[in-house]
């Protein structure tokens, strides 16, 4: 549920309120965009020139069926966030088609590659309202969505650290980790920081509510997802670097830290520079470090890939919304 105060709202000409109508990021934070994007192309072209030759023998063989097959995984994976989203909706007593929720979710989601983290709550206002959404009821429940994938990260990350070698440090940060997220996602912590985050985004003094139950389905749709990420994963690494799948694992548990080290870093598009670097960091503690860069450079294409074919989806069935 989510209970708005009208007093406080600031509306722009036409109804909608100011800050979803807001203009793009001042200069500063476009140029704190370009600066981290940079340091991570850096840090990457650093760490593939200090192992030139071992990148000279890394022969990258693509399989296209099994590279479309993780094309096929990926996009079931993708699957659950509409599914997520449904059961949130729920809570906020509104009801909304799968069809719909896709269609929704994934054309607005291409806007995480412009700078500017308010674009993709600005489409999801915008094509909510054709599904008899009103703005706060789309911009919460996306906000709510947004902090169990945080959350959701966290705890795929901490499990995976009980797979590294037993190193004495793993066990206690696999443990600080799933502390940090179960308190973090049933807390009534979240439910404070997203309200003032939707009061920034809505112009206006904002509470949200919603139920523990739904976040626990949903935080067992998100880790559902990750079920078929490991597979489609497990498939892209067999052209680039063979692996276990214990491996597979760990590596996916990487990428969800890696993912938000990235979300968090707001000026960077898509944590563009961020989540690479952070990713093969991480993976160069099991891989040497030019399979680190490689495998986190050909997972961004391969999740961009993934994007633009559920944006396409999306597109389509935008066509067909009542």
């Amino acid at each position: 549920m989510i209970a708005l105060k009208p007093q406080t709202t600031r509306v722009r000409e036409g109804g909608a309120p100011e800050l979803l109508l807001a203009s793009p990021r001042s200069r500063w934070r476009s140029a704190a965009a370009i600066a981290i994007i940079l340091a991570g192309a850096a840090f990457l072209a650093r760490a593939l020139v200090q192992s030139r030759e071992e990148l000279v023998q890394l022969s990258i063989r693509l399989s296209p069926l099994k590279l479309a097959g993780s094309l096929v995984f990926l996009l079931l994976c993708f699957a659950h966030q509409p599914l997520m989203w449904q059961r949130i909706l729920q809570d906020f007593r509104q009801r909304l088609s799968y069809r719909d929720a896709f269609a929704i979710y994934y054309v607005t989601a291409l806007a995480k590659y412009v700078p500017g983290s308010v674009w993709a709550y600005v489409g999801m206002a915008h094509y909510g309202k054709r599904a008899n959404l009103s703005a706060g009821t789309t911009v919460f429940s996306t906000l709510v969505q947004q902090a169990v994938i945080c959350g959701g990260s966290v705890l795929v990350f901490g499990a995976t650290l009980l797979l590294w070698p037993q190193v004495g440090w793993t066990r206690w940060v696999a443990a600080a980790t799933w502390t940090l997220g179960v308190v973090g996602l049933l807390s009534a912590l979240p439910k404070r920081a997203l309200s003032i985050i939707a009061a920034r985004l809505l112009g206006q003094t904002a509470e949200v509510q919603f139920t523990r139950t739904a976040i626990i389905i949903a935080l067992t749709y998100f880790m559902a997802s990750w079920v078929f990420f490991a597979i489609g994963y497990y498939w892209l690494l067999d052209g680039i670097y063979p692996s276990s799948w214990k491996a597979t694992i760990i590596y996916s548990g990487i990428y969800a830290i890696s993912w938000l080290a990235g979300f968090l870093a707001v000026v960077s598009p898509s944590g563009l520079g961020i989540r690479e670097g952070v990713q093969a960091y991480l993976l160069s503690i099991f891989v040497p470090p030019s399979v680190a860069v490689t495998i986190a450079l050909l997972q961004r294409v391969w999740l961009t890939v993934g994007d633009l074919l559920a944006g396409l989806i999306s597109a389509w069935l935008l066509k067909r919304m009542r």
